[in-house]
C-alpha cells in the first residue's frame, strides 16, 4: 500500500502535465477543469479516508521493493513542493518556457522557497483565479495529508529496523519543513479568501505548519525551534488566532497550533503574550477596546467563552469541531 500512494501520488502530480505547463505561466490563466487539481483531490480524499480509518500499518520495509518505495516518497514530497511553489509565484520557480522546474538539491529548494516567502506572497495569493486558488488548496492540502502519513505511516517503521536498513538518506519530508515552507505557510494564514465559497486556503496552510512541527525527529523539532525563533511564527499564529469571522474548521486548526508550540516550546507563551501586547496597543491607539492586562490566557479564554456560547447551541452536530476547540 505504501508503494501505490506514493505512486499514485506522483501520477496526479504529473498528469496532463505538458497541458499543465502551459497554463501555469506568468498570467496566470485559469487551469483547464481536467487538470492537475482534480486528480489531487481524489488522492487527498482517498488518503484522508484511509487515515481516519486506522488502516494503514508500521511494518518494517523488508521487501525487495523498498528502495524503489524510498525513493517514490522523496519524489513525491519534492515534485509536490516544487507545485506549491510554482502555485503561489511562478515567476520565480519557472522555467523559460513558464513550466514547473522542480529543484535539484534540497539546499536550492530552500532558497526557492525562501524567495517565494519573502515576495509579495499574500498579494500573489489574493490576485489568483479561482481554478488556481483550487489548485493550490489541493496542493497544500496534499503536503499537509502527505506529512502526516509520512510521520503515522512511515516514520515509526524506522524505529523498528536497524540503522543500516533505513532506505532514507534524508527525510523526505526537507523541502516541505524548510525554512522557506515554514515562512510560506505562516505568510498564508494572513491571506484573505476572495469569497465565502473559495476554498480555506488558510486552513489548509494552518495544517501544513501543524504537520511541519508535530513530531520528535530531528527534522521536525528543527522546524517547530525555527517556527518559533527565526520566523516570527507565534506572532503570525496570534494574528490569526485573534482574527475575527473566520470558519471554526480555520479556527480549530491555528488553536491547535498554539496549543502544540506551548506545550512543546514553553518560550513560544512569552512570545505569543508579547504578540497580543503589540496588537493591544494598535487597537488601543484606534478604539481603546482592549484594557492593559490581556495576553494569551484572556484570549483563549474568550475564544473557550465563544465556542460554548455561539450559535447553534454547543456542542453541535458531528461535523462541528467546537467541542474539539474546547
Amino acid at each position: 500500500m505504501t508503494e501505490l500512494i506514493a505512486q499514485s501520488l506522483l501520477q496526479a502530480l504529473n498528469s496532463n502535465s505538458s497541458q499543465e505547463s502551459s497554463h501555469l505561466t506568468l498570467e496566470r490563466n485559469e487551469l483547464p477543469s481536467s487538470s492537475i487539481g482534480q486528480n489531487l483531490k481524489k488522492w487527498n480524499d482517498d488518503l484522508e479516508s484511509e487515515l481516519l480509518r486506522g488502516a494503514f500499518s508500521t511494518k518494517k520495509f523488508e521487501d525487495e521493493k523498498s528502495s524503489f518505495v524510498s525513493s517514490a516518497i522523496k519524489k513525491s514530497a519534492d515534485t509536490l513542493h516544487s507545485l506549491i511553489l510554482n502555485a503561489v509565484d511562478p515567476t520565480i520557480v519557472s522555467d523559460a518556457g513558464g513550466g514547473t522546474t522542480e529543484c535539484e538539491s534540497d539546499e536550492e529548494a530552500e532558497r526557492s522557497s525562501w524567495a517565494v516567502a519573502t515576495s509579495t506572497a499574500g498579494d500573489l495569493v489574493v490576485g489568483m483565479p479561482c481554478g488556481t486558488l483550487s489548485l493550490l488548496a489541493e496542493l497544500l492540502r496534499a503536503a499537509g495529508l502527505f506529512m502526516r502519513w509520512f510521520g503515522q505511516v512511515i516514520q515509526p517503521s524506522f524505529e523498528s529496523s536497524d540503522a543500516n536498513d533505513n532506505h532514507f538518506s534524508n527525510n523526505p519530508t526537507t523541502r516541505l519543513k524548510c525554512r522557506g515552507m515554514l515562512l510560506l505557510y505562516c505568510k498564508i494564514l494572513e491571506m484573505e479568501t476572495p469569497t465565502i465559497e473559495s476554498p480555506d486556503i488558510p486552513r489548509f496552510s494552518s495544517i501544513c505548519l501543524f504537520r511541519a512541527t508535530y513530531g520528535n525527529d530531528d527534522l521536525t523539532v528543527s522546524a517547530r525551534k525555527t517556527v518559533v525563533e527565526s520566523i516570527d511564527g507565534c506572532v503570525f499564529l496570534v494574528n490569526a488566532l485573534t482574527k475575527r469571522d473566520q470558519p471554526i474548521p480555520r479556527l480549530f486548526s491555528v488553536l491547535r497550533n498554539v496549543h502544540h508550540l506551548v506545550s512543546t516550546v514553553p518560550a513560544s507563551a512569552a512570545l505569543m503574550d508579547k504578540a497580543i501586547d503589540s496588537l493591544n496597543e494598535k487597537t488601543s491607539s484606534n478604539d481603546g477596546e482592549f484594557e492593559s492586562k490581556y495576553g494569551l490566557v484572556e484570549v483563549l479564554v474568550d475564544n473557550l467563552t465563544w465556542t460554548v456560547q455561539s450559535l447553534p447551541p454547543f456542542p453541535g452536530d458531528k461535523s462541528d469541531r467546537r467541542s474539539e476547540m474546547a
